[in-house]
């Protein structure tokens, strides 16, 4: 997934094998968040007749179509994406493919030339010129991929180039005065008099939600007032749009317009509507996301007139379309609610009673939506773990004293955990006002009491896949990026596409498997003994130095820190130890993937917690801490003290975690 990357490059779209759905296997597609947001579906529904030619053709007259696309990869105080402007490319080619006249296409990306840059002033300028020369009739075709942030009002905006960020209690929010408010877009559209009017927003990246957190967040555009516009977003509340390196590009955008290209026309009359494109976009993304990213993006649609034709009827249809039977409906209803037996009753009723081809498969996506939402966190027996737990073995005594980074191993599973010490101590937390990039970072003093030990590298998948019985990695043979790794051994890269609960599920089975050295328990570090043990007596932005362009870690490299001279960028996780360690032997404390921590974030705590001992902060807030940055970190986001924060349950291609052994009685479990 894009660490909040935007989007994807053009797909060769063409026969995929996906047989179109009728209107109402749309239900199917979209959450019971989104259900609400369709007042004129009811009327859609009834007044659209499948495989006719009475629906309205956008692009029937070409002269009168007019599209404005955005894409922004390139920001000044915001972390750059890598695909908007191939996304903006690859929907300007599916647009001319249907019909838009190219002198009605305006295109603003960051490798534009001065005046295509995606400034606010630019984009402004096109959109009055479209508003102007699009009369009576026509269509208004706005398509926006880029970060999409809060102002100070909270509302829902989306971020050209240039635009500024504040700090709001914490959180970054952009000004109103620089950002493009939504709202704002629909509003101007609804005043129009043009005939149809489409808003796609691929832009759910950063917000105040986020806690700075350097990616993607998932929070969603809200309180837009969408009526008189067809508006399709991303991603629902608290979700994420994820980038796939499968489509060097984010999945919602790759399905948009492959749906556009003829994907979603399934029945065979060649034609493809918006409500056609809103469902296979919507199944298709939520279907991938939830088998590579093991999360949910669930594409949100606002829509409140009849639906209409993309692209026109050519043939007759094959006749094999879906219908909302009242069993399915009671079905989804039920799905809706979270009554998953009941969902899974009727959906068994509505599957038995199918007529036709199309409607067996609608029964069988929801059963299998069904199944997917009842499914554990982790799920999965162990396949090489026995009923009995095997005794680690371990070398020496671990309590102590010893040296700052003496060395002991646990063999657990057959495999070595290779720990390095932690003396008790004392240390400076955070960044001084000069590092460059700081954020909520305020120096306080931290006293650690007890010394701990801590994991060499991050877990690898060799790690969790003994103990779990499975591999859940993006970047493995099994994973969505398997492409990127291909031939490689990936058993000692990090294990990553965990959540923090994950991480809570196979820290309780080391400790109920007593894998532990007596008088010890395994754990997420807390906060400050992460920094502690990544600056390892250091004050600088990293253990090294400061300075930092992918040579020394694995990160983005485009994007240097403390240097001009840009460096390798992998794409990837690589194996763990490949960089060199810290003065206490402990390596990829920056870069690779973001570490989770024990804490929950809250800026308040972090900045009162001067002078206090060993403070973990396990009551205020919600997200979960990470730290380190990963593979697809800008330089800036791995140094020692930044801070990241997300929602525990959340799953990326970059997240991963090292453990902690610390003695029993210090726990805070």
């Amino acid at each position: 997934m894009r660490e909040i990357r935007k989007i994807k490059r053009l797909s060769k779209a063409g026969k995929t094998g996906e047989r179109r759905r009728s209107l109402a296997a749309l239900f199917l597609t979209l959450g019971a968040a989104t259900l609400p947001s369709w007042p004129g579906l009811a009327s859609a529904q009834t007044s659209v007749e499948r495989g006719s030619r009475a629906m309205e053709v956008v692009a029937k007259e070409s002269a009168s179509c007019f599209a404005l696309l955005v894409g922004v990869d390139k920001y000044e105080n915001i972390t750059p994406l890598n695909y908007a402007g191939s996304d903006a490319r690859a929907i300007r080619e599916t647009l001319l493919k249907i019909g838009f006249k190219e002198e009605n296409i305006w295109m603003f990306a960051s490798d534009g030339s001065r005046y295509e840059q995606p400034t606010k002033a630019n984009i402004e300028r096109a959109f009055k010129e479209i508003l102007a020369e699009a009369g009576p009739g026509a269509t208004i075709f706005v398509a926006l991929s880029g970060h999409g942030f809060e102002t100070q009002d909270g509302e829902a905006a989306f971020c050209p180039k240039g635009v500024e960020v504040e700090i709001v209690d914490g959180a970054k929010v952009v000004t109103r005065e620089t950002a493009i408010v939504v709202n704002d877009i629909t509003a101007a559209l609804r005043k129009d008099d043009a005939k149809f009017k489409l808003l796609i927003v691929d832009a759910c990246r950063e917000s105040a939600t986020a806690k700075n957190a350097g990616g993607a967040t998932g929070r969603p555009f809200e309180n837009i007032d969408a009526s008189g516009v067809a508006f399709l977003q991303s991603c629902q509340t608290r979700q994420l749009s994820y980038e796939d390196a499968e489509f060097d590009g984010g999945l919602f955008t790759h399905y948009f317009i492959e749906g556009l290209n003829g994907a979603a026309d399934a029945d065979g009359d060649g034609g493809v509507s918006f409500l056609d494109v809103c469902g296979y976009v919507s199944r298709k993304t939520q279907e991938r996301a939830l088998a590579v990213f093991k999360s949910k993006q669930t594409p949100r649609v606002l829509f409140d007139g009849s639906d209409f034709w993309l692209t026109e009827p050519t043939r007759t249809p094959g006749g094999n379309g879906a219908t909302a039977t009242p069993l399915f409906t009671e079905a989804f209803q039920a799905f809706s609610a979270k009554d998953y037996a009941t969902a899974k009753s009727k959906c068994e009723a509505s599957l038995a009673a199918s007529r036709t081809a199309a409607e067996k498969a609608q029964a069988r996506n929801l059963l299998a939506m069904i199944e997917e939402a009842q499914k554990p966190r982790t799920g999965g027996t162990p396949e090489t773990q026995t009923s009995t737990p095997q005794t680690p073995t371990s070398s020496g005594d671990w309590f102590g004293p010893h040296a700052a980074g003496t060395a002991k191993s646990l063999t657990i599973q057959g495999l070595e955990y290779k720990f390095h010490y932690c003396p008790a101590g004392s240390f400076t937390m955070g960044s001084p006002e000069s590092e460059s990039g700081r954020d909520d970072e305020t120096q306080h003093r931290v006293e650690l009491t007890n010394g701990f030990w801590m994991l060499e590298t991050e877990v690898t998948q060799a790690m969790w896949k003994s103990l779990m019985g499975s591999n859940p990695s993006y970047f493995s043979s099994s994973g969505g990026g398997s492409s990127k790794v291909s031939g490689m051994d990936t058993s000692n890269f990090p294990v990553e596409n965990v959540s923090w609960t994950d991480c809570q599920d196979f820290i309780e089975k080391l400790n109920s498997g007593g894998y532990a050295p007596s008088g010890f328990q395994f754990r997420l570090p807390s906060e400050a003994q992460w920094e502690y043990a990544c600056r390892a007596g250091t004050t600088t932005a990293y253990f090294w130095g400061s300075s930092l362009n992918g040579d020394k870690a694995n990160c983005d490299g485009n994007y240097p820190y403390g240097t001009s001279t840009k460096g390798r960028y992998l794409v990837r996780t690589t194996e763990v130890g490949s960089y060199d360690p810290n003065r206490w032997g402990l390596r990829d404390m920056h870069g690779n993937v973001l570490e989770w921590c024990e804490d929950l974030y809250d800026a308040k705590y972090y900045e009162e917690s001067n002078n206090v001992q060993n403070p973990i902060n396990v009551t205020q807030g919600s997200d979960r801490v990470l730290r380190g940055g990963g593979w697809s970190s800008i330089a800036e986001y791995c140094r020692s003290a930044k801070r990241s924060a997300f929602d525990p349950t959340y799953r990326f291609s970059y997240f991963g975690f090292r453990l902690a052994l610390v003695r029993s009685s210090s726990s805070s479990k």
